[in-house]
């Protein structure tokens, strides 16, 4: 490892060395960002600018070292992230089983589900999804019709395919001819969450795709209102942030209302600031532009924004009934739903749209931030929360902890304390609900 950072240091030291001794070369600018990019830790971009340096000038010896040196780290990384999806999956997996030993029969499938999407192909997961699908059709063809189970049934099989839509179009006609039925009810309500997430994520997809293809085709203004449709439904989105900016830009350059460098090189701090969530600081630096250029409408928009973040309420986890509720007999499980605000619900979402952005544009220095500092929320705020279900459990409210255990698997759904106390919980619950001396 010493061997490795000394020659990464002589490359560096031979690339500025050459640009202070006034043979700067054209790649030496995008050399010098590679390098940074690799000691940051930044590896896709500083591949992308090796490979750019290496495109312009074939011979540039620090821009090939440099490349191969990128190219076998990221070649360590993608096999230790190999080793990862399969503990992800193989840990998806035993969850799975856990939940089927409960007769949670839809949240196995999702871990199924999630064990094939950390490992395509997994055995273990197709295995338990095949046997699932062969019981859920011997009750199907049961000689014995029980309308209930058969409803229940072919939301099973279509949530098996994720076909989310037929899945909740099953259980929630179901759901009103027996309004009683919890476990319906919970089925209709996660065939209901996927299908709304599905369709979040395809109009925000809808959305980014057609703003880039209307910017580069030179349609500016439906440019600028697709990227407001991204912001509407993410806010804060890095990418539709710069669109719309650019976007704009763009308008009124062909307006005729260009602006100077000054205000290019403002705007451009704003955005940095607005991208980080410094509220304060870019709501002052849009304010200043609002001041230098009344037409630029969109100041006001983002100050908007910032006045909407700055006033929200910092998410607390909350018992209901006050300080001192844990005290009262907490509602059965059944009728509670673990949800938490928005902004803490959809680390998973955003994590997923800054990590697909990052595959498109390796570069994108500020997308690498805000998604360390996603990841570093996440981790942190589902601690918290996973900490006060410990303490509703240690104060004897089971069913409180449970729920808070929930709101941390909605948080991070990879949080592996959160799940095993979960399960524990509903195992003891399990039991405890079921009378002394009744037969199993």
């Amino acid at each position: 490892m010493t061997a490795f950072l000394a020659g990464m240091t002589m490359l560096l030291f031979t690339a500025f060395s050459n640009a202070s001794l006034g043979a700067k070369t054209p790649e030496d600018e995008i050399l010098a960002k590679g390098f940074s990019a690799f000691m940051d830790g930044n590896n896709k971009a500083a591949r992308s600018y090796f490979e750019e340096a290496v495109r312009i000038n074939p011979k540039n010896k620090a821009a090939q070292n440099g490349l191969e040196k990128v190219k076998i780290r990221l070649k360590k990384l993608e096999s230790e992230e190999r080793v990862k999806n399969k503990k992800l999956a193989s840990a998806k997996c035993k969850e799975g089983l856990g939940f089927l030993k409960s007769n949670d029969v839809i949240g196995a499938i999702d871990s199924f589900h999630d064990a094939l999407d950390a490992v395509p192909g997994y055995g273990q997961a197709e295995r338990n999804l095949k046997s699932l699908r062969k019981k859920t059709g011997k009750v199907l063809k049961s000689k014995t019709f029980n309308p209930s189970e058969y409803a229940f049934s072919l939301g099973v099989l279509a949530y098996l395919d994720k076909d989310w839509a037929k899945a909740y179009r099953l259980w929630s006609q179901r759901k009103m001819i027996e309004p009683d039925n919890v476990v319906m009810a919970s089925a209709a309500a996660r065939a209901e969450n996927h299908f709304k997430l599905m369709m979040f994520s395809e109009k925000e997809e809808f959305f980014r795709r057609s703003a880039r293809e209307l910017y580069q085709e030179g349609y500016y203004q439906k440019a600028k209102e697709s990227w407001r449709e991204v912001l509407g439904i993410i806010p804060g989105d890095i990418e539709g942030i710069e669109g719309l900016a650019s976007a704009e830009k763009e308008i009124l350059r062909i307006e005729g209302k260009g602006r100077n460098e000054e205000f290019n090189a403002l705007l451009e701090q704003a955005l940095d600031d607005l991208a980080n969530q410094k509220w304060a600081d870019s709501k002052a630096k849009f304010i200043q532009l609002s001041l230098l250029d009344p037409d630029f409408k969109t100041a006001n928009e983002y100050i908007t924004h910032i006045n909407n973040k700055l006033s929200e309420k910092q998410f607390v986890p909350a018992i209901a009934g006050g300080r001192d509720s844990w005290k009262e007999a907490p509602a059965p499980i059944e009728n509670a739903v673990a949800s938490v605000p928005d902004e803490k619900g959809n680390f998973v979402e955003r994590r997923k749209r800054l990590e697909s952005l990052i595959k498109r544009d390796p570069a994108n220095i500020k997308a690498q931030q805000e998604l360390d500092k996603i990841v570093k929320e996440q981790d942190d705020e589902s601690e918290k929360v996973y900490k006060d279900g410990l303490i509703a459990y240690s104060q004897g409210n089971r069913d409180l902890a449970i729920i808070k255990w929930k709101q941390v698997l909605l948080i991070n759904p990879e949080h592996q304390k959160a799940q095993k106390a979960l399960q524990k919980a509903r195992a003891e619950q399990e039991r405890t609900a079921t009378p002394e001396g009744s037969s199993q």
